[in-house]
């Protein structure tokens, strides 16, 4: 070999040489950054693994989800899907019809069409399974914390979402039939399942379980505003409602869910060290190349190793920085910040995804990219979720007052100690509820909604002619429409 082509080779040689060299010191540092990083979470009390937190975990449960598992085929076959039942029929803004009032159920899809069932239809099928709501009934009186004994958190334990679905539409259609019929204590019963039913699984650190429990949470308070409009109410029941409605807690929830999706990305960057992808891909929701072909090649041999010792450790920080963002956010609502403050942090993962989201980005941020949940749509729902809680028992504590003195109260503040401990708060504002008393002698109580600016209580929809809840410029406790023929 000639002498300018060894020069050209040791030149080269020493090039790379120089360049491994500076990609194992950066890796090096990080790899530090990432150990002081994990020491500081640990030292303000974060478990970061499943088997910190498995510690914690009730051993003592009850055999609900198996209850629940016999008793909800039962009602395979029946002449309707309570599912179709539309539980809140907003008529205008801030005004809903009372929907066991009507001279006929609201049904939404295929129950809409041709014959919808009368309420004698819902009362005979009601009537045809009494055995198994009394079931449904008793086993959630003492919902079961977790799914019992777990050694790995990859299991990724999901409830039966189809199954409590079920159970819940036909414990609303139950308490529908109940107040149609000026039954009140029996659709106060099946409100206080739904109730628990949404303490179901309270343990449980997955995103699946937690969602499931703030879906069935949300149409329990659906439920909890119809009944409450019925007459015949007493002093004890309204306490059981309240008492059934205060220890759920939304936003608790969705926060133990983000620190189980904090362990379950520790698994997978464990797996990525130590296993290599092939086997933390489908935990990842990647598919794996073939193998053997080109695009096998240049994982095995060519973006792996590199990614393994360059960016493996800089990713798993980076997931941990946005899964710490988000843990902030939730913890701000909890201790009654005002949302616009806490959004900042929860919509922060987004703005980091977006920029890392190029050719390159994809390449060094795969573990991240491929596994972080969508915080910004689950938390936006459990925060509304949790506002309206906070409505519901502001509500029911009002209808206690009014029923114990013979009047509203002149303000929320009121309400303490005598109905409630802690007066009912606004997630939006970090404040006090909305409340006055109007000429006419009712009330109006509303949430600030969103923007965190109070527009007195205004229900009008911000844009278009859709009308609930969450569509007004304030988010208003709605009043029961005399539209209900």
């Amino acid at each position: 070999m000639t002498r300018p082509p060894r020069i050209f080779l040791y030149c080269g040689a020493l090039l790379l040489m120089l360049l491994l060299l500076a990609f194992l010191g950066s890796g090096s540092r990080v790899h530090d950054s990432l150990q002081s990083y994990k020491a500081a979470l640990r030292a303000k009390g974060e478990k970061l693994t499943f088997a910190e937190l498995e510690r914690c975990r009730s051993t003592n449960l009850t055999d609900t989800l198996t209850v629940l598992s016999n008793a909800v085929p039962a009602f395979l076959g029946a002449s309707f899907n309570p599912g179709d039942l539309e539980v809140m029929k907003y008529v205008g803004p801030g005004r809903v019809q009372l929907a066991w009032k009507r001279p006929s159920p609201n049904w939404t899809g295929a129950a809409s069409s041709n014959s919808p069932p009368g309420w004698e239809a819902v009362a005979e099928e009601i009537a045809s399974h009494q055995a198994a709501l009394a079931d449904i009934r008793a086993a959630l009186h003492a919902p079961t914390p977790n799914s019992g004994p777990c050694t790995n958190l990859m299991t990724r334990f999901g409830p039966n979402f189809v199954m409590l679905r079920s159970a819940a539409q036909w414990l609303t259609a139950s308490a529908f039939n109940e107040i149609h019929h000026a039954h009140l204590e029996p659709a106060l019963q099946d409100v206080e399942a739904l109730a628990s039913m949404a303490q179901l699984d309270r343990e449980e650190c997955t995103l699946v379980a937690q969602a499931t429990r703030i879906a069935v949470t949300d149409l329990g308070l659906e439920n909890s505003w119809q009944i409450l409009q019925a007459p015949g109410w007493t002093d004890s029941q309204l306490a059981r409602l309240q008492k059934a409605w205060e220890p759920v807690r939304p936003v608790e929830a969705i926060e133990f869910a983000f620190v189980g999706e904090r362990m379950y990305g520790g698994e997978i960057f464990a797996m990525l060290h130590k296993s290599g992808w092939r086997k933390a891909f489908p935990y990842m929701g990647v598919t794996a190349p073939t193998k053997g072909n080109w695009q096998d090649f240049l994982f095995n041999y060519v973006w792996f190793p590199s990614y393994r010792l360059t960016s493996l450790d800089e990713d798993e920080l980076f997931r941990l920085k946005m899964s710490e963002e988000t843990l902030t956010g939730l913890r701000m609502v909890e201790a009654h910040q005002p949302w616009k403050e806490a959004k900042q942090h929860i919509d922060q993962p987004g703005v980091w995804i977006r920029q890392a989201d190029t050719p390159v980005g994809r390449l060094r941020h795969l573990g991240s990219l491929s596994s972080f949940p969508n915080t910004q749509r689950i938390t936006t729902r459990t925060v509304r979720v949790e506002t309206e809680r906070q409505l519901a028992l502001a509500a029911i504590a009002l209808k206690h007052y009014q029923l114990r003195h013979g009047t509203l109260p002149p303000s929320l503040a009121a309400l303490t100690p005598e109905f409630v401990s802690a007066m009912p708060y606004d997630p939006m504002s970090g404040k006090a509820l909305c409340y006055r008393l109007k000429p006419d002698g009712r009330f109006l109580l509303y949430s600030v909604g969103e923007d965190g600016k109070d527009d007195g209580g205004d229900a009008k929809p911000v844009s278009g002619n859709t009308y609930g809840l969450w569509e007004g410029r304030d988010w208003v406790w709605p009043e029961a429409s005399d539209a209900n023929k």
